[in-house]
This record gives structure tokens, C-alpha cells and sequence, in this order.
């Protein structure tokens, strides 16, 4: 009976890990696949496109919020 209880509960343990990680994983890999969306709308894709990054490269106050976290 103490096997069975052990093993029932690293299957417990192993779900619970893996749940844990396609929560945590799954909604920066969709931010990182819709960033480079060459579309208006954050909802569909609409190509690819480095336009986005572009964009936050000629901002001066994105840069300064760079700039900052990397000295930190």
C-alpha cells in the first residue's frame, strides 16, 4: 500500500508540474510570436514584421526604460 501511495503521488506531483509550466510558458511564447505581427490588431496575425521593434528602437522613452533595467 505505501508504493502504490508514493507513486500515485509523484503522478500527482508530475501533472502538477507540467500544468505549472504550460501555464507559465504558453502566454510569453504567444507574446513573443505576436510581437513580431506585421497586422494592426494584437488579435490576429497578420504576416510577420520587425515593425513593432522598430518602433520602440526610435522611441526615446522605451529606450530610457531599457537603459534602466539593464543598469539594474
Amino acid at each position: 500500500m505505501q508504493k502504490r501511495r508514493g507513486s500515485t503521488l509523484k503522478g500527482v506531483i508530475t501533472i502538477s508540474l507540467i500544468v505549472v509550466n504550460v501555464v507559465f510558458w504558453v502566454p510569453i511564447l504567444l507574446v513573443v510570436i505576436f510581437s513580431f505581427n506585421a497586422g494592426e490588431a494584437t488579435g490576429e496575425l497578420r504576416g510577420l514584421s520587425m515593425r513593432w521593434y522598430d518602433y520602440a528602437i526610435g522611441d526615446a522613452f522605451a529606450m530610457g526604460a531599457l537603459r534602466n533595467s539593464v543598469m539594474v
